[in-house]
């Protein structure tokens, strides 16, 4: 039906959960494959697309998007994005 259940999600991580050595690893997978933002060290999403911004008065700022699902390389919708950011 396309909808996944909170339970249905906790049983299907619980068994990938199972495979995988580390605290830090799976709450890095999670991070990265659902594009949920934060995390410190290992457990820190690197999937999220990351911009440099240059503004108006001269500085530089690499910045995080945080929903960036569906952004693709359309600099438009990047530029939509941050402004809602």
């Amino acid at each position: 039906d396309g909808v996944v259940t909170r339970d249905e999600f906790m049983e299907y991580y619980a068994d990938v959960g199972a495979s995988i050595d580390g605290d830090e690893y799976f709450e890095l997978m999670i991070r990265n494959a659902w594009h949920i933002a934060g995390g410190e060290g290992e457990a820190a999403n690197s999937s999220n697309r990351r911009v440099l911004c240059k503004f108006k008065d001269g500085t530089e700022e690499l910045v995080l998007i945080l929903n960036d699902l569906g952004l693709g390389d359309d600099e438009k919708k990047i530029m939509a994005q941050l402004k809602k950011e």
